[in-house]
């Protein structure tokens, strides 16, 4: 009996109109940079005229192109020992990534923390915003009642999903809990914004 080995990468789909019959086309393929240890990418993001991706499940990296031509990525963001880039979104100026801190394989130890880091220029400067915990796959730019966002985070650990968020000023050591009630039974697995409400779906176990 023949088998066949199927191995995940990272692969980009794009296509060059709006017409439903034309063809998709892998924009990226074997991973970013060619890194097979990368299978996945986890979101993207328009910032400053610039599609982003955050991408890893091994190593955590984002990347960015103008032109969305294949071949024209380039790595934009790295810290070490980041197992992926979970989230990425962006609001008055900066955009904001979610670097999960996994197993590392090279110390053998497991670190289960995140830490949010924005950039004005998404290129080189970033800076740590916010450090806890567990780990976050939406970062919600939402002003609710206000007149500028604030951000929040959705934070997953041992008791399930918490919502945090922080001041309009987007200060780093202004974070509060929200009176989102889990008990430890939901896992928040989407959002969305509609009419000025944030909305968020989940899943009970």
């Amino acid at each position: 009996m023949k088998k066949l080995l199927l191995i995940s990468t990272t692969i980009l789909l794009g296509f060059n109109n709006l017409f439903a019959q034309d063809a998709w086309l892998n924009n990226v393929m074997g991973g970013f940079d060619n890194n097979t240890t990368n299978t996945q990418s986890n979101g993207l993001h328009v910032f400053n005229n610039q599609l982003y991706t955050a991408t890893g499940t091994d190593s955590g990296y984002v990347y960015r192109t103008a032109t969305g031509q294949r071949n024209s990525w380039e790595k934009v963001f790295y810290q070490p020992d980041v197992t992926s880039v979970n989230a990425i979104n962006s609001t008055s100026g900066n955009i904001y990534v979610s670097a999960y801190f996994g197993y590392n394989g090279f110390t053998d130890t497991f670190t289960d923390s995140t830490v949010i880091y924005r950039s004005a220029d998404g290129s080189t400067n970033w800076t740590p915003y916010f450090e806890f915990l567990g780990s976050a796959n939406f970062i919600i730019p939402f002003k609710g009642l206000g007149t500028i966002d604030s951000i929040y985070i959705v934070k997953n650990g041992a008791n399930g999903s918490e919502i945090w968020k922080n001041d309009q000023l987007n200060t780093s050591n202004s974070w509060t809990q929200t009176n989102f009630v889990n008990n430890g039974l939901y896992t928040i697995t989407s959002t969305c914004i509609h009419n000025n409400k944030l909305y968020v779906g989940t899943s009970q176990g």
